[in-house]
């Protein structure tokens, strides 16, 4: 059996006289994300005031997005927010590998990128 793993860190870039309202923040949408899915999957932790996301083997990057998200209309945020992950498996199995990047940006939509569904849309549009 193999086990597979979405990896990701990124850091949103705050100041310190918004940290105390980011907590504030962040405590609010760990609580809706627990009462719709159950649990928060990715590591949210405070690297000064800056807001770190992570995760090692199971980061949910839907509830990075959301912590963004709120953080950047919240505290009306201008730099957009970039993350990537990878999806890795402890095993060497046919297409178990692969990744993917969102940005996040002050009254835009979220925009994603999946590598291997970029690579093949690339091919069946070019040839």
């Amino acid at each position: 059996m193999a086990n597979n793993h979405t990896q990701s860190s990124s850091v949103l870039e705050l100041t310190l006289d918004q940290f105390d309202q980011a907590n504030k923040i962040i405590d609010r949408v760990m609580e809706e994300i627990e009462k719709e899915d159950g649990c928060v999957q990715c590591d949210v932790n405070f690297d000064g005031s800056n807001a770190w996301f992570s995760g090692e083997e199971n980061c949910n990057v839907d509830h990075v997005e959301q912590f963004a998200r709120a953080l950047i209309e919240e505290l009306e945020l201008d730099e957009p927010f970039y993350c990537s992950w990878a999806y890795t498996c402890d095993k060497l199995r046919v297409d178990e590998f692969g990744g993917g990047a969102m940005v996040v940006q002050r009254g835009k939509d979220t925009f994603w990128v999946d590598a291997m569904s970029h690579v093949r849309n690339h091919v069946e549009r070019d040839g």
